[in-house]
């Protein structure tokens, strides 16, 4: 009986590494510059993901599926977090997946900044019904909102390794409602 063909794993460290020594095949690529600004900015530390910018978990992504001929070399290989390696096109040409990866580029960032626009409207409505009551929640809205962040925590699942942009987009708005009770 005869072994299978066993892929060949490569660390996320080598992965980084090899694209950041040589930045320029990301732009020859014809990756964005959000991209190649994750890229440049990624560190063990972070583990962004190099398409919506989301923070912590990475995975190595086949930007041309092995299933499908793609290498396991690291020029073949980009770190995404669960949500945009699931939904990353497997498809032979290697278009297709700089193309999701730039259309998806930043996703995180404008997800986060349109909770944020969402808080600030809450409490711009909250001041202008009611100044009493919003000088009063504000000043003790920081130990409000990390009680209702933590509370919002043990309402949080995760789909695999990994917690969602939506979830997490979920949490704050709940913390903010909470915060601002």
């Amino acid at each position: 009986m005869a072994k299978a063909n066993k892929r060949k794993q490569i660390s996320a460290f080598r992965v980084r590494t090899a694209w950041q020594s040589n930045i320029q095949a990301a732009r020859n690529a014809g990756f964005c510059e959000y991209v190649i600004e994750a890229i440049e900015d990624d560190h063990d530390g972070l583990r962004l993901c190099w398409c919506c910018g989301a923070r912590g978990y990475q995975e190595v992504a086949h930007i041309v599926p092995h299933s499908l001929g793609g290498r396991s070399t690291p020029t073949n290989l980009f770190l995404l977090c669960n949500e945009c390696h699931v939904q990353s096109p497997d498809f032979l040409d290697p278009k297709a997946f700089i193309q999701f990866v730039n259309g998806n580029s930043g996703k995180a960032s404008e997800a986060l900044n349109d909770v944020l626009r969402y808080g600030v409207e809450q409490i711009k409505t909250l001041a202008s019904e009611d100044p009493a009551k919003a000088e009063s929640i504000f000043q003790n809205f920081g130990p409000r909102l990390d009680a209702a962040l933590k509370e919002s925590g043990a309402m949080t699942s995760a789909h695999g390794a990994n917690v969602s942009l939506s979830t997490q987009m979920a949490r704050i708005v709940y913390a903010i409602n909470s915060a601002l009770k």
